[in-house]
C-alpha cells in the first residue's frame, strides 16, 4: 500500500512539474533580464537605436535601459526593451522589439511609449 501511495504522489508531482512547463511555455517563455546593464543588453539597446535613427533620420541617444524581457524562439533570441532616449524633443521612452539571430540583429519594433 505504501508503494502504490509513494508511486502515486510521484505521477502527481511529475504531472505538476510537466504543467508547470508547459505554461511557462505556452505563455510566450518571456523572461525578465536581470543585469539591464550588461553589455549584451546595452548593445541590443544601442542597435535598436541606431537602426531607428536611420529609418526616421533621427538623432537619439541611450539614456537608460528601464526594462528588459528576452526569449528564445528556435536559434533567435527576441529582446523587449524599454528604453530612455535623448536627443528628441524631451526625453522619452521608447519600446524597442530586436530579434538577434546569430551575428545577425532585427529591429522588429521601435514606438515611442505614452507616459
Amino acid at each position: 500500500m505504501k508503494r502504490q501511495t509513494l508511486a502515486l504522489s510521484f505521477s502527481l508531482l511529475f504531472i505538476a512539474i510537466t504543467l508547470a512547463v508547459v505554461d511557462a511555455f505556452s505563455a510566450g517563455g518571456w523572461t525578465p533580464i536581470k543585469n539591464l546593464n550588461d553589455k549584451q543588453t546595452i548593445e541590443i539597446a544601442e542597435f535598436a537605436i541606431a537602426e531607428h535613427n536611420k529609418q526616421a533620420s533621427s538623432n537619439l541617444e541611450l539614456d537608460s535601459i528601464v526594462k528588459g524581457l528576452e526569449r528564445y524562439a528556435g536559434d533567435n533570441k527576441n529582446y523587449q526593451l524599454v528604453l530612455t532616449v535623448k536627443g528628441g524633443k524631451a526625453d522619452e521612452q521608447y519600446e524597442a522589439d530586436v530579434d538577434v539571430s546569430g551575428d545577425l540583429k532585427a529591429l522588429i519594433l521601435f514606438v515611442p511609449l505614452k507616459g
